[in-house]
């Protein structure tokens, strides 16, 4: 199984990582990197998809209104995983952070 943790930048830096959001050149990865004090983790979970996929089911289930159910359970009643925050998603004692890009993501 695979551990998914969604660490969210904070809302002092979201209009940071928002106007980088288009430029596509890595500077949104740069700025998670330079400013990984932003962030703060806000929950965990298990799921049986890896790497980049389970990166993509946090955000389904943080973003999609279907799964509301599964979303109070898991994440309560946070704000839904947008770009510029973090899904870090763990194997064991294997690790991989991926940041939520304009589209897709891009690992850390």
């Amino acid at each position: 199984m695979t551990t998914v943790t969604i660490i969210l930048i904070s809302e002092e830096h979201r209009h940071n990582v928002w106007s980088l959001r288009l430029r596509g050149d890595g500077a949104l990865a740069e700025y998670a990197r330079n400013h990984i004090e932003a962030y703060q983790p806000v929950a965990s979970w298990t799921c049986s998809e890896r790497d980049s996929a389970a990166a993509e089911e946090a955000f389904e289930i943080t973003n999609n209104p279907s799964r509301q159910s599964e979303r109070e359970i898991l994440y309560g009643k946070q704000r839904s995983v947008s770009v510029g925050d973090i899904v870090e998603v763990s194997e064991g004692s294997n690790g991989k952070r991926y940041i939520c890009d304009a589209v897709g993501w891009t690992k850390l």
